[in-house]
């Protein structure tokens, strides 16, 4: 759930953090930091990154 007062700010709350919530925390997490580097992105005015693999050669 968001956390109560901080969840404008994209915090989450965990009541009861476990093996059967660990799965969906890590998604949740997942999520939200791809939604701050988007964010980041679109606020300094660039196109987020492309993603290169390891000895392609850029053209």
């Amino acid at each position: 759930m968001a956390h109560p007062v901080y969840g404008s700010a994209g915090w989450l709350a965990v009541g009861n953090p476990g093996l059967r919530t660990d799965g969906t925390l890590c998604e949740l997490l997942r999520h939200a930091h791809r939604l701050a580097r988007a964010r980041h992105e679109r606020r300094r005015g660039r196109c987020p990154r492309k993603r290169v693999r390891a000895g392609a050669v850029s053209r």
